[in-house]
């Protein structure tokens, strides 16, 4: 019988899906495998730990957060494109969003050297807003607001409702429009 290979983009997208189920703290190594058909040791084959896993998993998150970012991008030629475009990209994956929050929280606490990636990503999310906020200041008042409201939400520190939530990016949205 043939060895069978395994597919690491499998492996991710299962883990996601454990952690959007379960929450990080839940995710198990036996469980990606069982449910891929897989090993354990195929799993560590290519991700030592969890930890490593979940970090993999995070980084696939930006990934994705990135790409569709860009393709939200290359369809807003306006001068505030950035925060509009950061604000589309929140609202059209939200929900994904507690998957990404929970995981980088429990890198926080057991290894917050893994967070390099999350630092990077945040590094190039905020650029525009921090490059102008010298003589335009707006705009990084806007981007932090989405932040803080998304934060909060995620970390469920503070319940919003879907029709506030919507309501308030409205309003961050005909701000930054006529900015």
């Amino acid at each position: 019988m043939a060895k069978q290979k395994y597919n690491r983009a499998d492996m991710l997208q299962t883990a996601r899906d454990i952690i959007r189920e379960k929450g990080a703290a839940k995710l198990t190594i036996q469980e990606v495998a069982t449910r891929i058909g897989a090993t354990k040791g195929a799993i560590l084959h290519w991700y030592p730990s969890k930890l490593a896993l979940i970090d993999a998993v995070v980084s696939s998150q930006i990934d994705d957060w990135d790409a569709r970012y860009d393709e939200n991008a290359s369809r807003d030629p306006s001068p505030n494109a950035a925060l509009l475009t950061y604000l589309k990209t929140w609202e059209e994956h939200y929900e994904e969003q507690a998957s990404y929050a929970e995981a980088v929280l429990l890198l926080l606490a057991e290894e917050p050297d893994r967070l390099a990636s999350v630092r990077e990503a945040y590094s190039r999310y905020s650029r525009p807003y921090l490059k102008q906020a010298d003589h335009n200041f707006d705009p990084l008042l806007l981007w932090l607001a989405c932040e803080g409201l998304e934060a909060l939400r995620l970390l469920k520190l503070l319940e919003v409702s879907p029709k506030l939530r919507t309501k308030i990016y409205a309003e961050i949205r005909s701000r930054a429009t006529s900015l």
